[in-house]
Protein backbone atom coordinates (compact mmCIF):
# COMPACT_ATOMS: atom_id res chain seq x y z
CA UNK A 1 0.00 0.00 0.00
CA UNK A 2 2.85 2.68 0.77
CA UNK A 3 4.41 1.95 -2.89
CA UNK A 4 0.93 2.52 -4.43
CA UNK A 5 0.03 5.45 -2.38
CA UNK A 6 4.17 6.79 -3.27
CA UNK A 7 2.82 6.52 -6.75
CA UNK A 8 -0.42 8.26 -6.29
CA UNK A 9 1.80 10.95 -5.08
CA UNK A 10 4.41 11.36 -7.25
CA UNK A 11 2.34 10.06 -10.39
CA UNK A 12 -9.03 20.47 -22.08
CA UNK A 13 -9.78 20.69 -24.19
CA UNK A 14 -6.89 22.80 -25.68
CA UNK A 15 -3.62 22.00 -26.19
CA UNK A 16 -1.07 24.54 -27.51
CA UNK A 17 2.36 23.26 -29.29
CA UNK A 18 4.96 22.26 -26.81
CA UNK A 19 7.56 24.11 -29.09
CA UNK A 20 6.16 27.59 -28.47
CA UNK A 21 8.56 29.82 -26.91
CA UNK A 22 7.99 29.85 -22.89
CA UNK A 23 7.81 33.33 -21.32
CA UNK A 24 10.74 34.72 -19.03
CA UNK A 25 10.74 32.31 -15.45
CA UNK A 26 9.63 33.85 -12.72
CA UNK A 27 10.75 34.01 -9.42
CA UNK A 28 11.63 31.49 -6.39
CA UNK A 29 13.33 28.01 -6.44
CA UNK A 30 11.88 24.47 -7.61
CA UNK A 31 12.54 21.89 -4.91
CA UNK A 32 12.35 18.40 -5.98
CA UNK A 33 13.38 15.13 -5.58
CA UNK A 34 16.29 13.21 -7.23
CA UNK A 35 18.35 10.22 -6.92
CA UNK A 36 21.11 11.43 -9.01
CA UNK A 37 23.53 11.31 -5.86
CA UNK A 38 22.83 7.35 -5.97
CA UNK A 39 19.89 8.07 -3.87
CA UNK A 40 16.42 9.99 -3.80
CA UNK A 41 17.16 13.40 -1.87
CA UNK A 42 15.60 16.76 -2.04
CA UNK A 43 17.61 19.47 -4.44
CA UNK A 44 16.53 23.19 -4.99
CA UNK A 45 17.67 25.21 -8.27
CA UNK A 46 16.39 28.34 -9.95
CA UNK A 47 13.38 27.94 -12.48
CA UNK A 48 15.53 28.05 -15.61
CA UNK A 49 17.70 24.40 -14.33
CA UNK A 50 21.01 26.11 -12.86
CA UNK A 51 21.89 26.54 -9.61
CA UNK A 52 21.01 22.36 -8.27
CA UNK A 53 21.86 22.14 -4.80
CA UNK A 54 21.32 18.51 -2.61
CA UNK A 55 19.61 20.01 0.39
CA UNK A 56 19.59 16.49 2.08
CA UNK A 57 22.50 15.11 2.08
CA UNK A 58 21.48 12.19 3.76
CA UNK A 59 22.10 8.61 3.33
CA UNK A 60 18.23 7.65 3.35
CA UNK A 61 15.88 8.72 0.91
CA UNK A 62 14.00 11.76 1.61
CA UNK A 63 11.15 12.41 -0.85
CA UNK A 64 7.97 14.82 -1.45
CA UNK A 65 9.80 18.58 -1.06
CA UNK A 66 7.02 21.34 0.15
CA UNK A 67 7.78 25.32 0.75
CA UNK A 68 6.60 27.06 3.26
CA UNK A 69 4.72 30.32 2.33
CA UNK A 70 7.72 32.66 3.58
CA UNK A 71 10.11 30.43 1.27
CA UNK A 72 12.41 29.94 4.76
CA UNK A 73 11.71 26.07 5.28
CA UNK A 74 10.92 23.13 3.32
CA UNK A 75 9.20 20.09 4.96
CA UNK A 76 9.61 16.84 3.57
CA UNK A 77 9.52 12.95 4.01
CA UNK A 78 12.41 10.76 5.09
CA UNK A 79 13.12 7.20 5.60
CA UNK A 80 16.41 8.17 7.68
CA UNK A 81 15.04 6.31 10.61
CA UNK A 82 13.91 3.33 8.64
CA UNK A 83 10.87 4.44 8.67
CA UNK A 84 8.31 7.45 6.68
CA UNK A 85 8.16 10.56 8.74
CA UNK A 86 7.65 14.58 7.95
CA UNK A 87 10.60 16.85 8.99
CA UNK A 88 11.20 20.26 8.21
CA UNK A 89 14.53 22.00 7.57
CA UNK A 90 15.49 25.76 7.01
CA UNK A 91 15.76 26.46 3.10
CA UNK A 92 19.50 26.09 2.39
CA UNK A 93 19.34 22.83 3.65
CA UNK A 94 20.32 23.63 7.82
CA UNK A 95 18.09 23.34 10.93
CA UNK A 96 16.62 20.07 10.25
CA UNK A 97 14.14 18.80 12.63
CA UNK A 98 11.83 15.54 12.95
CA UNK A 99 7.77 16.85 12.75
CA UNK A 100 6.13 13.53 13.14
CA UNK A 101 7.05 10.19 15.21
CA UNK A 102 5.08 7.68 14.63
CA UNK A 103 5.62 3.75 13.98
CA UNK A 104 3.28 4.09 10.53
CA UNK A 105 4.20 6.05 7.02
CA UNK A 106 4.11 10.23 7.56
CA UNK A 107 4.48 11.65 4.05
CA UNK A 108 3.26 14.82 1.89
CA UNK A 109 3.56 17.13 3.68
CA UNK A 110 1.65 20.54 2.70
CA UNK A 111 2.21 24.13 4.45
CA UNK A 112 -1.07 26.09 5.00
CA UNK A 113 -1.00 29.50 2.99
CA UNK A 114 -0.50 31.47 6.73
CA UNK A 115 2.56 29.15 7.60
CA UNK A 116 0.49 27.73 10.70
CA UNK A 117 -0.36 24.17 9.49
CA UNK A 118 1.23 21.36 8.02
CA UNK A 119 -1.18 18.60 6.07
CA UNK A 120 0.09 15.28 5.55
CA UNK A 121 -0.83 11.77 4.60
CA UNK A 122 -0.54 9.05 7.00
CA UNK A 123 -1.72 5.67 7.26
CA UNK A 124 -1.34 5.57 11.16
CA UNK A 125 -4.93 4.27 11.31
CA UNK A 126 -5.05 1.36 8.96
CA UNK A 127 -5.00 2.98 5.51
CA UNK A 128 -3.63 6.47 4.58
CA UNK A 129 -5.68 9.13 5.77
CA UNK A 130 -5.21 13.63 5.51
CA UNK A 131 -4.13 14.71 9.15
CA UNK A 132 -3.01 18.25 10.08
CA UNK A 133 -0.71 19.38 12.77
CA UNK A 134 0.78 22.59 13.35
CA UNK A 135 3.68 23.96 12.19
CA UNK A 136 6.04 22.38 14.93
CA UNK A 137 4.37 18.48 14.55
CA UNK A 138 1.90 19.58 17.96
CA UNK A 139 -2.15 18.76 17.84
CA UNK A 140 -2.06 16.33 14.84
CA UNK A 141 -5.38 15.58 13.83
CA UNK A 142 -7.03 13.11 11.15
CA UNK A 143 -9.30 14.82 8.99
CA UNK A 144 -10.45 12.28 6.72
CA UNK A 145 -11.95 8.90 7.56
CA UNK A 146 -12.74 6.86 4.55
CA UNK A 147 -12.09 2.96 4.15
CA UNK A 148 -9.59 3.63 1.04
CA UNK A 149 -6.77 5.97 0.74
CA UNK A 150 -6.76 9.41 0.66
CA UNK A 151 -3.68 11.02 0.10
CA UNK A 152 -1.43 14.03 -1.44
CA UNK A 153 -3.42 17.20 0.56
CA UNK A 154 -2.67 20.46 -1.22
CA UNK A 155 -4.51 23.85 0.41
CA UNK A 156 -6.32 26.36 -1.11
CA UNK A 157 -4.38 29.63 -1.25
CA UNK A 158 -6.80 31.26 1.43
CA UNK A 159 -6.57 28.23 3.41
CA UNK A 160 -10.08 27.09 3.74
CA UNK A 161 -10.01 24.29 1.71
CA UNK A 162 -8.22 21.40 0.85
CA UNK A 163 -7.68 19.72 -2.16
CA UNK A 164 -6.14 15.58 -1.95
CA UNK A 165 -6.05 12.25 -4.20
CA UNK A 166 -9.00 9.70 -2.83
CA UNK A 167 -9.49 6.22 -3.91
CA UNK A 168 -12.59 6.10 -2.46
CA UNK A 169 -14.82 5.44 -5.83
CA UNK A 170 -12.64 2.66 -6.54
CA UNK A 171 -9.75 4.52 -8.78
CA UNK A 172 -7.91 8.00 -7.38
CA UNK A 173 -10.20 11.23 -7.82
CA UNK A 174 -9.80 14.63 -7.03
CA UNK A 175 -11.63 16.13 -4.36
CA UNK A 176 -11.75 19.05 -2.03
CA UNK A 177 -12.82 19.38 1.52
CA UNK A 178 -12.75 22.16 4.40
CA UNK A 179 -9.68 22.68 6.16
CA UNK A 180 -11.69 20.66 9.12
CA UNK A 181 -12.38 18.13 6.78
CA UNK A 182 -15.72 18.58 6.45
CA UNK A 183 -18.22 19.21 3.01
CA UNK A 184 -16.11 16.05 0.99
CA UNK A 185 -16.62 16.47 -3.40
CA UNK A 186 -15.22 15.05 -6.27
CA UNK A 187 -14.37 17.51 -8.72
CA UNK A 188 -12.60 15.80 -11.63
CA UNK A 189 -15.15 13.88 -13.65
CA UNK A 190 -13.85 10.93 -15.83
CA UNK A 191 -13.62 7.30 -13.95
CA UNK A 192 -9.97 7.60 -13.87
CA UNK A 193 -6.77 7.46 -12.11
CA UNK A 194 -6.65 11.33 -11.19
CA UNK A 195 -4.06 12.32 -8.64
CA UNK A 196 -1.38 15.37 -7.83
CA UNK A 197 -3.54 18.09 -7.41
CA UNK A 198 -2.14 21.96 -6.84
CA UNK A 199 -4.33 25.13 -6.39
CA UNK A 200 -3.51 27.65 -8.61
CA UNK A 201 -2.52 30.93 -6.61
CA UNK A 202 -5.41 32.66 -7.19
CA UNK A 203 -7.76 29.95 -6.30
CA UNK A 204 -9.43 29.92 -9.37
CA UNK A 205 -8.00 26.00 -10.75
CA UNK A 206 -6.76 23.53 -9.63
CA UNK A 207 -4.02 21.25 -12.16
CA UNK A 208 -3.49 17.73 -11.87
CA UNK A 209 -2.57 14.81 -13.82
CA UNK A 210 -4.86 11.78 -15.06
CA UNK A 211 -4.28 8.81 -16.59
CA UNK A 212 -7.38 8.76 -19.06
CA UNK A 213 -5.87 6.44 -22.34
CA UNK A 214 -2.13 5.52 -22.81
CA UNK A 215 -0.65 8.76 -21.31
CA UNK A 216 -0.50 10.29 -18.20
CA UNK A 217 -1.18 14.41 -18.66
CA UNK A 218 -1.57 17.39 -17.23
CA UNK A 219 -5.24 18.59 -16.76
CA UNK A 220 -6.65 21.76 -15.15
CA UNK A 221 -10.16 21.71 -13.95
CA UNK A 222 -11.94 24.97 -12.20
CA UNK A 223 -12.05 24.78 -8.16
CA UNK A 224 -15.99 24.83 -8.62
CA UNK A 225 -15.47 21.20 -10.78
CA UNK A 226 -16.65 22.47 -14.26
CA UNK A 227 -14.77 23.15 -17.31
CA UNK A 228 -11.90 20.38 -17.61
CA UNK A 229 -9.10 21.08 -19.76
CA UNK A 230 -5.74 18.95 -21.03
CA UNK A 231 -2.79 20.93 -20.84
CA UNK A 232 -0.11 18.25 -22.38
CA UNK A 233 -0.53 16.06 -25.50
CA UNK A 234 2.93 14.17 -24.12
CA UNK A 235 3.30 12.53 -20.62
CA UNK A 236 3.25 14.95 -17.40
CA UNK A 237 3.43 14.15 -13.48
CA UNK A 238 2.81 16.20 -10.57
CA UNK A 239 2.01 19.67 -11.37
CA UNK A 240 3.30 22.45 -9.12
CA UNK A 241 2.03 26.26 -10.01
CA UNK A 242 4.79 29.85 -10.15
CA UNK A 243 4.08 32.26 -7.32
CA UNK A 244 2.16 34.75 -9.66
CA UNK A 245 0.27 31.63 -11.67
CA UNK A 246 1.66 32.20 -14.76
CA UNK A 247 3.73 28.72 -15.14
CA UNK A 248 3.69 25.46 -14.38
CA UNK A 249 6.07 23.01 -13.19
CA UNK A 250 5.78 19.20 -13.89
CA UNK A 251 7.93 16.01 -14.45
CA UNK A 252 7.96 13.74 -17.39
CA UNK A 253 9.42 10.77 -19.23
CA UNK A 254 8.65 11.92 -22.98
CA UNK A 255 12.17 11.82 -23.10
CA UNK A 256 13.11 8.59 -21.88
CA UNK A 257 14.04 9.81 -18.21
CA UNK A 258 12.20 11.75 -15.03
CA UNK A 259 13.23 15.39 -15.47
CA UNK A 260 11.70 18.55 -15.07
CA UNK A 261 9.87 20.72 -17.42
CA UNK A 262 7.90 23.73 -17.36
CA UNK A 263 5.17 25.81 -19.57
CA UNK A 264 2.92 28.56 -19.58
CA UNK A 265 -0.05 28.10 -17.56
CA UNK A 266 -2.13 27.47 -20.52
CA UNK A 267 0.08 24.80 -22.02
CA UNK A 268 2.39 26.20 -24.06
CA UNK A 269 5.88 26.65 -24.16
CA UNK A 270 6.76 23.28 -22.52
CA UNK A 271 10.52 23.27 -21.38
CA UNK A 272 12.75 20.47 -20.22
CA UNK A 273 14.78 22.40 -17.35
CA UNK A 274 16.64 19.48 -15.61
CA UNK A 275 18.98 17.14 -17.76
CA UNK A 276 20.77 14.36 -15.72
CA UNK A 277 20.83 10.47 -16.10
CA UNK A 278 19.35 10.32 -12.12
CA UNK A 279 15.11 10.48 -12.28
CA UNK A 280 14.25 13.76 -11.16
CA UNK A 281 10.55 14.28 -9.89
CA UNK A 282 7.90 15.94 -8.16
CA UNK A 283 8.81 19.43 -8.43
CA UNK A 284 7.73 22.45 -5.55
CA UNK A 285 7.88 25.87 -6.71
CA UNK A 286 8.98 27.97 -3.97
CA UNK A 287 8.47 31.82 -3.51
CA UNK A 288 10.91 34.73 -3.54
CA UNK A 289 13.68 36.10 -5.69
Amino acid sequence: MLASAIAVGVLGLTCSSPSAAVAPPPKGRIAFYSDRDGVLQIYAMRPDGTDALNLSNNSAREVFPDWSPSGGQIAFASARDENWEIYAMNADGTGERRLTDNPAADMSPAWSPDGSKIAFQSDRDGVFEIYVMDADGSNQMRLTESPTDDVAPAWSPDGTRITFTSMSEGRSGVYTMTAHGMNRVRLSSAFADDASPAWSPDGTTIAFHSRRDELTRIYLVDSSGDYERRLTLKSGFAPAWSEDGSQIAFYSRRDGNAEIYMMNADGSGQTRITHDPGEDVRPAWGPGG
